[in-house]
């Protein structure tokens, strides 16, 4: 979720509007607002939440509860809970912890940094991940095909400026791919972005600096690990 910035993304952008993903395109403009947001290059904008108030807040989504603290909330909007498709959520890496009166000042920092962003999303949002899944890797490289050093194959694409795609050395249990951004004067905090399904009803994305891209293991599972914690009523 959890797990970019305006036109950055392009090519990844041009994918959702095809496969018509009504939750994965809220996804990436809610990250690519957040990433502009990030690097100063859009006017204050009060929808974005900062706060180290710890009230737990409940949500409920496909029959699920989730209760998640106040400040691991990205939008002001989310603070009253109920009923939602869309769960966004903010933390640091290594540890996923909340905005803090001792951390606060990382969050505000431009770029990514330390910093990861989730989000939970009604599975039923997502509309024919196989169609999406094949332009996405219908649009690789074969002929970039490598292995790096952090147990990944990583491959370029043909669209979006050569935004790379890693595909996991051993088969992973719920991480197909991930895909990472290419620094350049255009991007200059470049991000990684996985997603997965939880369940058969919650679909999870996040977004995280891709300095932290040899611990993308421990990053997923920290994501897993979080999101899971936030579940107060499992409705199987």
């Amino acid at each position: 979720m959890r797990l970019r910035k305006i036109l950055v993304w392009g090519g990844a952008l041009v994918v959702v509007l095809l496969a018509g993903w009504a939750g994965v395109e809220a996804f990436v403009i809610w990250a690519n607002l957040y990433q502009a947001e990030k690097e100063s290059r859009l006017f204050y904008l009060p929808a974005f939440a900062l706060t180290t108030d710890r009230t737990p807040i409940d949500f409920t989504m496909r029959g699920f509860v989730f209760r998640i603290p106040k400040a691991y909330l990205t939008f002001t909007h989310q603070w009253e809970g109920g009923p939602v498709q869309e769960i966004f959520l903010q933390a640091l890496l290594p540890k996923l912890e909340p905005p803090t009166e001792h951390n606060l000042d990382d969050f505000k920092k431009t770029g990514w940094v330390d910093e990861i962003t989730i989000s939970i999303t009604d599975a039923e949002l997502i509309n024919d991940p196989e169609f999406v899944d094949s332009l996405y890797l219908g649009e690789i490289k074969p002929e970039t095909r490598s292995k790096s050093n952090h147990s990944l194959l990583r491959y370029e694409f043909y669209h979006s400026g050569g935004d790379e795609l890693y595909i996991p050395a051993a088969r992973h249990p719920q991480l197909r791919y991930f895909t990472c951004a290419i620094g350049d004067k255009f991007v200059v905090y470049p991000s990684c972005n996985g997603s997965f399904y939880l369940n058969s009803k919650l679909y999870i994305e996040y977004s995280y600096g891709k300095q932290h891209l040899g611990e993308w293991q421990d990053v997923h599972r920290q994501v897993v690990s979080l999101v899971s914690a936030f579940i107060a009523s499992d409705p199987n």
